[in-house]
């Protein structure tokens, strides 16, 4: 399974939380700026909302109103555990 920084909405987005317009309206409102960490099919997915904190750091958090991740039920413990360290080397 390979988990990038998406461009456009995965395949199927589990919540409002998770769709484009909810992530760059809650990202604008903040001036901050809005990326899906997923794969394809979205089956495994993170919503983040980033911040410039300086010296070329940035900060993630979660949209207003959500925290966590979208998995599948349909993934297994080892792909879930493979896509979260897959996302973490982003």
């Amino acid at each position: 399974m390979l988990i990038e920084i998406l461009d456009d909405e995965p395949a199927f987005v589990p919540d409002v939380y998770f769709t484009q317009g909810y992530g760059q309206l809650d990202a604008l409102d903040r001036e901050r700026s809005w990326i899906t960490i997923a794969d394809s099919s979205g089956s495994w997915q993170m919503p983040i909302i980033l911040t410039d904190i300086g010296h070329g750091l940035r900060d993630a958090t979660s949209p207003y109103g959500y925290n966590g991740i979208h998995v599948s039920t349909s993934l297994t413990d080892a792909a879930a555990t493979a896509a979260w360290d897959s996302a973490r080397e982003l």
